[in-house]
């Protein structure tokens, strides 16, 4: 698998916590493929970006934190056509200093 693509985000919030804590490094797989329970980076319309899972439901999107004390789910409907604008990338590995 050499032909996949990597990056990295360091995580800004605590959306995803305690799964994922602020500081911590994100590595992500380049893709624009959904699959239901995995966590993704997403690219929002104020240009910010959010990690969240993913749940499919036929042509919707459903963005889900960890932390839902805090923050809220978001409903993406049109998925299909709208996806592989704001997918950035599949969470593949994470690293936090200690």
């Amino acid at each position: 698998r050499y032909d996949i693509q990597y990056f990295a985000i360091e995580v800004e919030d605590d959306s995803m916590s305690p799964m994922l804590l602020q500081g911590d490094l994100a590595i992500l797989e380049c893709t624009t493929e959904i699959t239901g329970g995995q966590i993704y980076a997403f690219l929002c319309r104020d240009e910010s970006i959010v990690l969240r899972r993913a749940e499919v439901f036929e042509n919707q999107l459903l963005l889900v934190p960890v932390n839902t004390s805090k923050y809220a789910c978001s409903l993406i409907e049109n998925a299909e056509s709208s996806s592989a604008d704001i997918v950035l990338g599949k969470i593949s590995h994470s690293i936090r200093n200690w």
